[in-house]
């Protein structure tokens, strides 16, 4: 490779064949621009008579908000655009910072510019740290050809791979149309919501948009009162109740006991998750032996009811019948 300082005007970058970064901040870039000057010079391929970025889009265009004249560079002669990737490759794989999107456009470029996908399965992914396998190969795909909101969500959330292969099993206008929901959420809660949604759909066969334009989910969706976080809680409700329609009785059963009892809320009393065992739990937080005392002769005397014994009467039957 040749080292040169050339017109920042002469590289061209409307040709992004190598280009796998797209959605990305500049300001901290730019001030360190400002501060040392670049340091990592980007590497180039002629290509049609033109210098083509093969790395340092990120550095080029700081350079560009920042109207430098000149950029130091290093002139790549290879002629194979698979060869010259590599370049770009190797660099992104030693990026902490990479996204898993940015990731799946690596390996979508790969197969784009012909790489074997035996040497990609069994090579790059776990050089990208990535899950190695035929399926996962063709998921990497996708991802890069998803819609441009769909890509900016994904990359800006560092959206899990659980999560992305569920925003894959829905249809480009149904997924634009999770965005907001999902954004408000964190990464469990995200991965949750699109399960549940994918199976109950697939269940009563029903869209989406026949779902939310029902009139329990448009009351939430068009309530301005409401914020994104509390919409999403309450979708992610909705849905939960019309696909377990029996946990959902199970649960408000064990609410209304509780409530009925005047429950202590600082002993929260719970049971599994899908009521799978017959155990409940009982938390008691403490700070000293006082405190101890106190909770636990509550709970002894509440246990002793005969409201107690009902509860886990009603409980245990209806228990039975999930």
């Amino acid at each position: 490779m040749q080292f040169k300082v050339i017109s920042l005007k002469d590289i061209f970058l409307k040709d992004e064949r190598f280009r796998i970064s797209f959605f990305f901040s500049l300001d901290k870039l730019k001030r360190s621009l400002k501060s040392i000057g670049m340091t990592h010079p980007p590497v180039i391929v002629r290509r049609n008579k033109k210098n083509v970025l093969v790395t340092g889009w990120k550095r080029i265009l700081a350079a560009k908000d920042l109207s430098l004249d000149a950029v130091p560079v290093f002139i790549c002669d290879e002629e194979d655009d698979l060869r010259a990737f590599e370049f770009a490759v190797h660099e992104k794989a030693m990026d902490p910072s990479l996204t898993l999107l940015e990731k799946a456009e690596v390996i979508s470029k790969l197969v784009i510019f012909g790489e074997n996908k035996k040497r990609i399965i069994q090579e790059i992914c776990p050089l990208m740290q990535l899950p190695a396998t035929p399926g996962h190969l063709d998921k990497y795909r996708k991802m890069s050809e998803l819609e441009i909101e769909t890509r900016r969500f994904l990359h800006e959330n560092n959206v899990s791979l659980p999560v992305t292969e569920q925003l894959l099993s829905f249809p480009s206008q149904e997924r634009k149309r999770l965005l907001p929901l999902l954004s408000a959420m964190g990464q469990n809660k995200q991965k949750v919501i699109l399960e549940d949604l994918y199976d109950l759909l697939l269940r009563e066969d029903l869209k989406m948009d026949d779902l939310f334009n029902q009139e329990r989910f448009q009351k939430v969706l068009t309530e301005k009162r409401l914020s994104r976080l509390q919409k999403a809680d309450k979708v992610r409700d909705l849905i939960r109740e019309m696909r377990y329609p029996a946990l959902t009785e199970m649960n408000k059963t064990l609410d209304r006991c509780l409530k009925k009892m005047h429950w202590p809320k600082e002993t929260p009393l719970s049971a599994s998750p899908f009521f799978e065992d017959d155990r409940f739990m009982i938390q008691v937080p403490f700070r000293n032996k006082n405190e101890a005392e106190t909770l636990l002769f509550k709970l002894e005397k509440l246990v002793a009811t005969r409201e107690f014994s009902e509860m886990m009467d009603v409980l245990t039957n209806t228990q039975n019948g999930i």
